[in-house]
C-alpha cells in the first residue's frame, strides 16, 4: 500500500470511488447528494496537476486505486494564522475501510501541511459519519464551528392529503490547528 500524488492515469478508479462514497455518504445522510456529474466530480483532480495550491492524494494497493483525499490551500487575509489548508473530500473503498488508509492519507496531507508552513487544516463532516468523525478526532481535530442546515421539501402527508413543510440540521464542520 502506498500513498502517493493523483495521476492523470488515475481519472477513472478515482471516479469510480468517488461515486462508492457519494453512495455511502447518501446512505449516511438520507439521500443528501445527487447522482455523481463526472464532469464535475474531475474538476479538482485535474486542477491538482496544474495548479500547486490544489492537492490529491490517491492511496493505491496493487495497481488499485482504494483510497483518495483531495485538499486545498489558501490564504485567509482576516485571520491571524492565514495559511490554511482545506481538507475537501477524503474516501477509502469499503472493502479497504478499517485498514488504516485514512491515515495513511491524513499522515500524507499533515506532511505536506507542515512541509508549506500551513498554519491549519479545516475540514467539514457529517456528524453521522461516526467513522470519519473517530478518524479526525484521533488527530485532535476539535469541532469548534458549527454548519447548520434547514431543510425546506415539502412533503405529502398521506393522511390528510395536506402538504406541510419539513426540516431538519444535518452538517457540521470541524477543524484542528497544526502545532
Amino acid at each position: 500500500m502506498k500513498v502517493r500524488r493523483f495521476k492523470k492515469e488515475d481519472l477513472m478508479q478515482v471516479l469510480d470511488l468517488c461515486r462508492e462514497v457519494r453512495d455511502y455518504h447518501n446512505q449516511i445522510s438520507d439521500n443528501y447528494f445527487k447522482p455523481q456529474d463526472d464532469e464535475y466530480e474531475q474538476t479538482d483532480f485535474l486542477a491538482s496537476l496544474t495548479d500547486d495550491n490544489t492537492i490529491a492524494l490517491v492511496a493505491e494497493n496493487d495497481g488499485n486505486i482504494v483510497g483518495y483525499l483531495l485538499a486545498d490551500e489558501k490564504e485567509v487575509a482576516y485571520l491571524r494564522a492565514p495559511k490554511l489548508m482545506h481538507i475537501c473530500n477524503l474516501g477509502v473503498s469499503k472493502a479497504y475501510r478499517n485498514q488504516g488508509i485514512g491515515h495513511l492519507l491524513m499522515d500524507e496531507i499533515i506532511k505536506i501541511a507542515k512541509d508549506r508552513q500551513v498554519d491549519e487544516i479545516k475540514l467539514g463532516v457529517f456528524i453521522n459519519n461516526s467513522p470519519a468523525c473517530h478518524l479526525y478526532e484521533q488527530y485532535g481535530f476539535k469541532a469548534v464551528e458549527q454548519r447548520m442546515s434547514l431543510k425546506l421539501r415539502r412533503i405529502n402527508d398521506e393522511n390528510s392529503g395536506d402538504w406541510r413543510w419539513s426540516r431538519r440540521s444535518q452538517l457540521c464542520g470541524s477543524y484542528a490547528k497544526i502545532r
